[in-house]
Formats: C-alpha cells, sequence, structure tokens
C-alpha cells in the first residue's frame, strides 16, 4: 500500500516526514513532491503536517525591529488622542484661544476652566491688531507682550 499524503490545511502548514521515510531535504508534498513508492508506510494516524508555533525568539525579533521606544510613543500617542478627541483630560486650554477668564480683582482677569461658574469670557482668536476684535463682545485682553499674538479677542461665555 502507498500511503496518500492529504493537502496542506492551509499556508503556513508545515510537513512533518514519517519515520522511515529516506526523503530529500526540503521534501514538501505541497510543493508537488511525490511519495516514493520504496518507501515504508507511515504509521496510522500519522500527522502530516503541524502549524508550527511562532518561537519566542521571533516574537522578540518582532520587537527589536520595531524599538521599545517606538511601541512606548506610538501607546503614550494613541492615549492623547484618545484623551483629546474624548474630552478627557483639561477640559479647556489654560490660555489662548479657547481657554475662559474670570475677572479676578475688579480689573484684571485670571484663567479658569470654560466648565467653571465663575468664567465670563471666552478667546476666540488672537491678534496684533486689537481693532480686529468684535466691537460689541466684550474687548480684548492684552498680553503686554510683543508679537502677532498679543491680544486675545473675547466673547461672552453663557452658563
Amino acid at each position: 500500500m502507498t500511503t496518500t499524503i492529504p493537502a496542506a490545511p492551509g499556508p503556513g502548514w508545515a510537513f512533518v516526514t514519517p519515520p522511515g521515510w529516506t526523503s530529500p531535504q526540503g521534501f514538501d508534498p505541497s510543493r508537488g513532491h511525490v511519495v516514493d513508492p520504496t518507501w515504508p508506510d507511515a504509521p496510522e494516524g500519522w500527522q502530516f503536517w503541524t502549524k508550527p508555533d511562532l518561537p519566542a525568539a521571533a516574537r522578540d525579533n518582532v520587537f527589536a525591529r520595531i524599538g521599545w521606544w517606538r511601541i512606548v510613543l506610538g501607546a503614550l500617542a494613541i492615549i492623547l488622542l484618545v484623551s483629546r478627541f474624548t474630552g478627557t483630560g483639561s477640559s479647556s486650554p489654560a490660555t489662548g484661544v479657547g481657554s475662559c477668564w474670570k475677572l479676578a480683582n475688579g480689573t484684571s482677569y485670571s484663567p479658569v476652566e470654560c466648565a467653571d461658574s465663575s468664567a465670563t469670557v471666552q478667546v476666540v482668536s488672537q491678534t496684533s491688531d486689537p481693532s480686529t476684535c468684535n466691537s460689541n463682545g466684550p474687548g480684548y485682553l492684552d498680553s503686554q507682550q510683543d508679537g502677532p499674538t498679543r491680544y486675545q479677542c473675547l466673547k461672552p461665555v453663557s452658563h
């Protein structure tokens, strides 16, 4: 009786040579090699195909190729993006466009979270010319620093 080899179950499966076969190096029926009729029959129930496990060295090699620092930086970037787009973390910037402010002592403003009930104004834009701020709005904040973003145009905060 000549042994019939079943087809490989799928890609990546390795051929397992039965005992007593003098098959040449690289013998693989999935590449068209055929059984020599002089070889003995395979033992009853012989498993001709195996799915090799990925050895630990190969798994570790993936991390080595990518680099641990890239994996860590990638994870941090994902965390920051998720927190930014899901609204976790700070609810508003401390300063700059989108920041909210409250009147601190009758003449000066201090930054607060926009959700804070004491917030009275919010920065809608920054400019080097305060006359470009909406004249119907509450005005602008002056950072008193030279540059194209010295003045912060405001709008009232509604709670």
